[in-house]
């Protein structure tokens, strides 16, 4: 892949200003503003119907917007022309390789699609079958793969590619928990690489792989940032568990952390009766200032240590807070 020029690589890979798309049945996008840099991955998520495979068409030039503006990699998608959609590779939800074909004819087939030689074809298809595990199968045809291999299929044949754009639509849905780990260490790796990775998904804690999250319900963007500004900006703050030596000075331990500086909130949790919680600011009392403070009064701590909410509780936050301003 050629190396950027200091220009290339400050232009977004992906942008959207103010665009909606709206369809016949009331779904659709809207309104959405963001820009996605080079070299990074962007995980999209939230529940299905929210947008997200929209915003993918969109990127693509499948759809184009009612309004507003979609650039990517500089061009408009309406405008690509064939060398230019060559820098893109795309996994859809929807299987769409060859039945009939084996594995591994498939993977050559897309292979010699994206362009590649003999030489770094044959390396390229062998470490995309190990990744998703699919080299003992690989003279099955398609047909009689699971549905789940079928989804490592897709994502193998996209992988091969050496553009400089991946767009995956829930590549780890249907996937057993441990080769998920495989293809998001793989997708980091890629990334590190110099690619630029936007990937969909409605497990909502792997938003924690991406470098940035995009947090959608229907059609709309709520919220977007790193994992870190996304749960702070939620939650009020970053949280701290304190587990106390006796369980009967919650009460008297809530009190004295609500009235340190920088604690915007303190409160005890009644599925662990020896822990209280607090929500603290930019501010916030080191963990040593928390001990020391409870130890003033009379109260020993076990273990005073940051909390870090899932991002499936994150998203619960967002959802709620977004209900009550439209309520």
């Amino acid at each position: 892949m050629p190396t950027p020029t200091s220009t290339d690589a400050a232009q977004p890979a992906v942008e959207f200003t103010d665009v909606t798309l709206a369809f016949d049945d009331g779904a659709g996008v809207f309104d959405v503003s963001f820009a996605i840099p080079k070299q990074s991955i962007t995980v999209m998520t939230g529940p299905s119907g929210c947008g997200k495979s929209t915003v993918l068409r969109l990127i693509l030039g499948l759809h184009e917007p009612d309004t507003g503006d979609v650039r990517v990699l500089g061009q408009y998608p309406a405008d690509f022309t064939l060398k230019d959609r060559g820098h893109i590779a795309y996994v859809p939800q929807e299987f769409a390789l060859y039945p009939r074909l084996t594995v591994l004819e498939n993977i050559r087939f897309a292979s010699s699609v994206y362009g590649l030689g003999p030489f770094r074809r044959k390396d390229r298809i062998t470490k995309a079958l190990e990744m998703v595990q699919l080299n003992d199968v690989r003279h099955r045809k398609a047909d009689d793969l699971s549905g789940g291999m079928r989804r490592r299929l897709q994502l193998a044949a996209a992988l091969i590619h050496d553009g400089g754009l991946l767009i995956a639509d829930e590549p780890t849905a249907g996937v057993d928990p441990i080769l998920r780990v495989r293809i998001w260490e793989h997708l980091q790796q890629l990334r590190d690489d110099g690619h630029t990775i936007i990937v969909t998904t409605q497990y909502i804690n792997e938003a924690e792989y991406g470098d940035r999250v995009f947090v959608m319900r229907a059609g709309y963007l709520l919220t977007a940032g790193s994992p870190e500004e996304i749960r702070k900006e939620a939650l009020g703050g970053e949280l701290i568990n304190i587990v106390l030596e006796d369980p009967s000075q919650t009460t008297q331990a809530t009190a004295v952390l609500e009235s340190l500086e920088g604690v915007h909130q303190a409160y005890p949790l009644p599925e662990k009766p020896a822990m209280v919680r607090i929500r603290v600011g930019d501010n916030a009392p080191s963990l040593v200032e928390i001990t020391e403070a409870c130890q003033a009064e009379g109260i020993e701590t076990q273990q005073v240590q940051p909390y870090v909410m899932p991002f499936e509780n994150v998203f619960q936050h967002i959802v709620r807070e977004e209900e009550e301003v439209h309520a």
